[in-house]
């Protein structure tokens, strides 16, 4: 896939996450998807980082990439929401960043068929040039966003329920310990 595969993008200007429209937002939404659509890519960066970035699309201070063939501003939504389940929400609450002032984003919409190629096409620049497919790898949905996304359900837990965990973590960490040093073993 070649840049020049993409035509007929439409880029918003950055704004703030607290500015996505909410789910009560109807006439705001509607006006947006008259006249942008409603399918594309997103990208969220600090505020700070945002002129540096400019119109790239590929840049190593992008702090997350996602994508979205339809309600693109219902997928972005739980960005803007404190406890909201997106990687990119809870990065900003691990970080204690304030969601009007600290981080932007901006929205790339395309046809709905045009979304996960540029989502995977910038993805994949990304990580040729900078080795990873987004900053905030911790904010990924999968295997790199793990760690993250325990530790903020684990911040969902009474006292109890965390002391009623940690004999199954213990023993998942020592089956785990021991299946590693047995691998470690064959290779001496």
């Amino acid at each position: 896939m070649d840049w020049n595969d993409f035509s007929g993008l439409k880029v918003t200007p950055w704004i703030s996450i607290s500015q996505i429209p909410s789910d009560g937002a109807e006439e705001s939404r509607r006006l947006l998807v008259e006249k942008y659509g409603d399918s594309g890519v997103y990208q969220v960066a600090l505020s700070k980082d945002v002129d540096d970035i400019g119109s790239a699309f590929v840049h190593p201070n992008i702090g997350y990439t996602g994508m979205s063939k339809a309600s693109i501003l219902a997928r972005t939504y739980p960005i803007r929401a404190p406890s909201g389940e997106h990687g990119a929400s809870r990065y900003i609450r691990e970080h204690n960043l304030n969601r009007e002032k600290d981080v932007k984003i901006r929205y790339i919409y395309t046809d709905p068929d045009v979304a996960r190629p540029l989502e995977k096409e910038i993805q994949i620049q990304t990580l040729k040039e900078f080795g990873y497919k987004f900053k905030w790898s911790s904010a990924s949905a999968g295997n790199s966003g793990n760690s993250s996304q325990i530790v903020d359900l684990i911040k969902k837990l009474t006292c109890d329920e965390i002391l009623d965990i940690i004999p199954t973590i213990k023993e998942i960490a020592s089956k785990k310990n021991h299946e590693e040093f047995v691998e470690k073993l064959k290779e001496v």
